[in-house]
């Protein structure tokens, strides 16, 4: 995935890395729409579909002539901040219940983001491509599946599986890189 998206070099990146604060600054929505953030404001709520409504506008707005005519194929990152506690609401926890950890909920979260700006990318810009990319990182990093008898693994439910145009980018930071990162032993 790193060299598939040429991360943090700043190619036809329209947004990068740790986002939420950038999509969703806290000084213009703080003090109006505090359900859009975690209690103590740390991280976004990602279940909170106004929320996301009004990220969506903001990706848009980012999405103008001048970015594509740079490339035919443009990156926007869904990263939540550094730290910081996720949200405890609870459509938050009743998620993080269901899908084992936040990374479900980051990818459902993805998934509805991704689906507005492909159709405002297929009607405005056919010819053009955004890829919506999210961190499976910390908090996210578990992946919504069921390990099978046999080793293999099953999404929780077809919600969490990754749209068209929907990357996730793995930084398993706390893995022994001594090790396989596929080796249920170390990893």
């Amino acid at each position: 995935c790193v060299g598939a998206y040429n991360p943090g070099n700043g190619r036809h990146w329209v947004t990068w890395a740790h986002t939420f604060f950038e999509l969703m600054p806290k000084e213009k929505y703080w003090f109006s729409h505090r359900d859009f953030y975690s209690t103590g404001g740390q991280q976004l709520c990602i279940t909170n579909d106004e929320m996301i409504t009004e990220l969506t506008k903001n990706v848009i707005a980012k999405l103008t002539p001048e970015k594509f005519e740079k490339s035919d194929l443009l990156y926007v990152m869904l990263g939540h901040e550094d730290g910081g506690a996720f949200c405890t609401c609870e459509k938050c926890l009743a998620a993080k219940t269901k899908y084992g950890g936040h990374g479900g909920a980051m990818i459902r979260f993805a998934n509805k983001v991704a689906d507005e700006v492909n159709a405002f990318v297929d009607k405005n810009y056919p010819t053009k491509t955004v890829k919506v990319i999210t961190f499976a990182y910390g908090p996210t990093v578990d992946a919504p599946v069921i390990q099978n008898d046999d080793g293999t693994f099953t999404p929780i439910d077809d919600s969490v599986l990754a749209h068209r145009n929907v990357g996730v980018m793995l930084a398993p930071l706390g893995s022994d890189w001594a090790h396989s990162l596929t080796s249920q032993q170390y990893n």
